[in-house]
């Protein structure tokens, strides 16, 4: 039979092997120990925390002009339809009489025949003179028959006066009567002719004040300088009266309508809301002045206007208010020299306005972003951050201008300090900083 192991001998095999296992791992704790216990240990450093680097730039109160801004289309002060006031045949025509032509005030856009007219004031002249001689013999004949009236009259009371005498037949006193009634009646007739001879004078003379001012009226002009927008007139047509045959639009001065919103108006002063009347040189010159910024053939030109008024109403829909600034001479045609002339604005034109309003003293102007939540500002001192409370008095793209709060009677900002303009992630108050003058410019406006 084979040999079989015995489960003693087996049983003892196992203890063998759990025996060294254990004396292995006694062996390696023991080593792992003396190697722990002999190495060396690592210096210890100090950790260095370095202070963020800042820009900073210095700031001063100042005395700050405030500009308001704004965008606008630009319209023609004056514009009118041309309608003439006769009709009539258009015999001569303005040579600048077309779309986009100059014409000068008092010339002649074109002129309408004149034949009816003078025909017709020579028509009322010649009345006015019927009129006029009937009127001498109307009152040459009152005059006679004021007269003859005196005579009947005389002879009437001597008439009576011899029938108290019997001299006188009571015949001869009713024939004396009727003759003075007769004489009376002549009078009146001669009075209504008078009358009706002064209405045909007056009537005449009417007509010919008519005829007058209808020959005026074939002469059709303007009294401004005026650019044509369009016309539908031409030599040898005829015209009607009342009928439109163009339109002109003033060349001497444009409009320009910028939408703002009403609180913005605090900041411009002297702006006419509600005038009565026209306004004085002395109050003209007053007027808030704006820069008017407009783009023409690829050449950028800024014109210098004045606010005249507003719309003087606030649109429902959009709670603005239109600023209305004028433009003189838009389109240079009134400049003396090459050196003054610009390229021209022409109505429909989108400009940026710039209306130069009140002044600000006293305040600090500082880039907006600057300005932190809660008005906060970040002044720099001695290389330490400092969180201090601002007033906002105004904000524009880019600026904002500030006053200093008091905080147990110090100002929280005073001139010459410096304030943090460089973004931070999370600032505290007290924390170090280093800081570096930040470029000129971006403290320029």
């Amino acid at each position: 039979m084979p040999n079989q192991t015995s489960p003693s001998r087996y049983k003892g095999h196992v203890w063998l092997q759990i025996l060294g296992t254990v004396a292995l791992l006694v062996i390696g704790g023991t080593v792992a120990a003396v190697l722990v216990n002999n190495r060396k240990q690592p210096q210890k450093k100090e950790r260095v925390i370095t202070p963020p680097v800042v820009q900073v730039i210095k700031v001063s109160r100042q005395t700050v002009n405030i500009d308001v801004e704004g965008f606008g289309s630009v319209r023609a002060q004056t514009r009118t339809n041309l309608i003439p006031q006769v009709s009539g045949i258009v015999t001569e025509l303005h040579p600048n009489m077309k779309s986009g032509g100059f014409i000068p005030a008092g010339q002649p856009l074109f002129q309408i025949d004149t034949s009816d007219y003078k025909l017709a004031q020579s028509q009322a002249e010649s009345r006015q003179a019927s009129a006029m001689a009937a009127i001498a013999s109307a009152e040459a004949q009152i005059d006679e028959s004021d007269e003859r009236i005196l005579d009947a009259e005389r002879d009437l009371r001597r008439t009576k006066k011899l029938a108290l005498t019997d001299v006188a037949k009571e015949r001869e006193i009713e024939k004396a009567e009727t003759h003075l009634r007769v004489q009376k009646a002549l009078l009146r007739v001669a009075q209504s002719r008078w009358e009706s001879a002064f209405a045909d004078l007056a009537r005449a003379q009417a007509d010919i004040a008519q005829a007058v001012l209808n020959l005026k009226r074939t002469t059709v002009t303007l009294p401004f300088d005026a650019i044509v927008i369009n016309e539908q007139v031409d030599a040898g047509q005829r015209v009607s009266a009342g009928q439109s045959v163009g339109a002109v639009y003033g060349a001497k001065a444009f409009e320009i309508a910028v939408p703002l919103e009403d609180k913005q108006l605090k900041w411009i002063e002297g702006v006419p809301i509600g005038r009565i009347g026209a306004l004085t040189k002395a109050q003209i010159s007053k007027l808030p002045h704006a820069s008017v910024q407009s783009e023409f053939a690829g050449v950028k030109t800024i014109r210098t206007g004045k606010v005249v008024r507003t719309d003087g109403v606030i649109d429902e829909r959009s709670r603005m208010i239109k600023l209305v600034i004028q433009i003189d001479d838009p389109l240079s045609i009134y400049a003396t020299t090459e050196a003054d002339k610009s390229p021209p604005l022409l109505p429909g034109a989108f400009v940026r306005v710039t209306v130069h309003g009140k002044a600000l003293n006293n305040v600090f102007r500082i880039p907006r972003h600057a300005l932190h939540p809660n008005n906060t500002i970040y002044v720099a001192r001695n290389e330490k951050l400092h969180m201090a409370a601002v007033e906002v008095e105004r904000k524009d793209r880019n600026f904002a201008y500030v006053r200093s709060t008091l905080i147990k009677g110090k100002p929280t900002l005073d001139d010459g300090e410096s304030i943090v303009i460089t973004p931070l992630d999370t600032p505290t108050h007290g924390m170090a900083i280093k800081t570096a003058p930040a470029p000129s410019t971006t403290s320029k406006k």
